[in-house]
């Protein structure tokens, strides 16, 4: 009787043609081909299988490591699948990052450390520091960041926030921002109309003053 039993590995996967030939294929081979397929270079071999004539013919596939796939029978290139988890991060410890020398905001539910960005950024680097202690979601996608800079963004990323750890309080839509900007300009219109007046007034009495003079 023919019987088919694992000898040690050379790789780790079975092709699926091996593993799938019928009971009755393996019983018509010859002594002559049982003997070739015993040789080290032959299929079986390289596949980590030899031909018994004295048992039950069975076939066992080799065992299979979840870990590594090699790439080759003689020469093993074993590459291991590793996946990075990404580090959260609790509320109350990005909001201790909340100053120039340390900054820290989170925007999409993501934290990034923008320490290195503060004197680059466009708008000063006080604009980063106030969106910290919060999530700056709103406030980012309110200022209509390009493409360009959301892609910059993933220089800076350390890991992702714990959001039900996030106070809805410190949660801004966009129409709050939009309260808040106006509210803004309303205080520079306010500020602004006292000395426009005064400029005026004081440029007319130099010029009547000029004008009297002169006449």
């Amino acid at each position: 009787m023919l019987n088919i039993q694992p000898v040690a590995p050379q790789i780790d996967i079975v092709p699926p043609t091996l593993t799938m030939l019928a009971h009755s294929q393996l019983q018509t081979f010859e002594p002559s081909y049982i003997n070739w397929f015993n040789t080290p270079s032959s299929p079986c071999s390289l596949f980590g299988f030899r031909f018994l004539s004295d048992q039950p013919l069975s076939l066992i596939p080799l065992p299979r490591s979840p870990a590594s796939v090699s790439l080759s029978c003689k020469k093993r290139h074993t590459h291991t699948l590793r996946t990075k988890m990404a580090k959260v991060y609790t509320f109350e410890e990005v909001v201790k990052h909340n100053n120039k020398n340390d900054c820290w905001i989170i925007v999409f539910g993501k934290v990034y450390d923008v320490t290195q960005f503060l004197h680059e950024h466009p708008g000063g680097d006080e604009v980063l520091v106030s969106a910290t202690e919060k999530d700056a979601t709103d406030e980012f996608e309110f200022v209509g960041h390009s493409n360009t800079a959301k892609n910059m963004m993933s220089k800076y990323y350390i890991g992702d926030i714990d959001r039900p750890a996030v106070p809805v309080k410190h949660v801004q839509n966009p129409t709050q921002l939009q309260n808040q900007s106006s509210g803004v300009a309303m205080k520079i219109f306010q500020f602004l109309v006292p000395l426009l007046i005064l400029g005026l007034a004081l440029g007319l009495a130099l010029g009547l003053r000029h004008y009297g003079k002169n006449g």
